[in-house]
C-alpha cells in the first residue's frame, strides 16, 4: 500500500498540485472548479455516447446522471469543507478511501488505454472506445483535482489585467460635438 500511497503523492505533487495552482493564478478559479468541470464533461460524454451513438434506455440514463452528480457533490462537498477549515493541507489528500478511489480509478485508466491500444493494433477501433477513454481520464483528473489544496484567494492575472485596462483608459472622454441646427437662431 505504502507503493500506491507513493504514487498518489506524486501524481498530486508533480502533475496536478501546479496545473491547479497556474490555472487559479491565470483565472481565480481553483481546483474544485477544474474537478467540477472533469464532472461535467465525463457527463456530457455519457450523454454523447449513450444518446446518440448507442440509443440507450431513459433508465440507463438516469442512473448514469445520477452517478455523474455525485461526483460533482462529491467535489462541492470537499469544496465548502475546505472554505470552512483553516488547514495546510486539503484532507479529502490524506483519507484512505479516497487515496484508494483515485488510486481504483488510476488503474482502470491504464486498463482503459492498454484495451483501446490494443483495438488501435486490430484495426477495431470506434467512436464508443475513443469516448470511454475521454470519460475516464475526465473522472480520474477530477478525483486528483479535488484531492488538491487550493491557493489563497488572490486576483487573478486576468482581473489585474481587465483593472489595469479600467485605470488606464478610465479618464479618457471622448468628445462629441453637438450638432448644429441650420436656419435656427
Amino acid at each position: 500500500m505504502y507503493r500506491f500511497e507513493t504514487l498518489d503523492g506524486y501524481l498530486i505533487d508533480r502533475l496536478f498540485q501546479p496545473t491547479a495552482n497556474r490555472f487559479q493564478k491565470i483565472t481565480g478559479k481553483n481546483c474544485f472548479f477544474i474537478a467540477k468541470a472533469m464532472f461535467i464533461t465525463n457527463l456530457i460524454t455519457h450523454l454523447v455516447e449513450h444518446l446518440f451513438i448507442e440509443r440507450q434506455s431513459l433508465a440507463w440514463m438516469a442512473l448514469m446522471f445520477f452517478g455523474a452528480a455525485c461526483w460533482y457533490l462529491i467535489a462541492w462537498i470537499t469544496e465548502q469543507k475546505s472554505l470552512h477549515t483553516k488547514t495546510a493541507m486539503n484532507q479529502e489528500r490524506i483519507s484512505p478511501i479516497s487515496v484508494f478511489m483515485r488510486l481504483f480509478f488510476t488503474l482502470l485508466l491504464v486498463a482503459g488505454f492498454a484495451t483501446s491500444l490494443i483495438q488501435i493494433a486490430i484495426g477495431k477501433l470506434s467512436i464508443t472506445t475513443v469516448l470511454s477513454d475521454i470519460r475516464m481520464i475526465c473522472l480520474w483528473a477530477g478525483l486528483f483535482f479535488t484531492a488538491c489544496t487550493p491557493l489563497p484567494y488572490q486576483k487573478s492575472r486576468i482581473q489585474q489585467l481587465v483593472e489595469s485596462f479600467k485605470t488606464m483608459f478610465g479618464g479618457v472622454r471622448i468628445y462629441i460635438p453637438e450638432p448644429v441646427k441650420v436656419g435656427a437662431r
